[in-house]
């Protein structure tokens, strides 16, 4: 069974990676679902909770900088705050 969860968590990693250059893939999300799986396996043995906590917080600051990164880049050049929010509402709808 060890051996089925390892499989399946190799496979997500790997769409993850594709998701880095297919936008359409969540690259990061899907990595980290990809450790959490084989942490799953292997029992916690190679990595504990602490660094999935961590793992978890970086994959989270992520998620959150790519959403606002937009907005902050449509503000600094010029954009109006109505740009702004429509940088984040694009953003989020983009990926629906």
């Amino acid at each position: 069974m060890e051996t089925v969860f390892l499989i399946i968590a190799l496979i997500i990693m790997i769409a993850g990676l594709i998701g880095t250059i297919l936008p359409i893939i969540p690259s990061v999300p899907m990595v980290y679902l990809g450790y959490v799986i084989y942490g799953i396996a292997n029992g916690w043995q190679d990595y504990g909770s602490t660094v999935m906590i961590v793992f978890g917080l970086v994959t989270v600051f992520v998620l959150v900088l790519d959403y606002v990164a937009g907005a902050i880049g449509a503000k600094r050049f010029g954009g109006s705050r109505l740009g702004a929010i429509g940088a984040i509402v694009g953003a989020l709808v983009g990926v629906i």
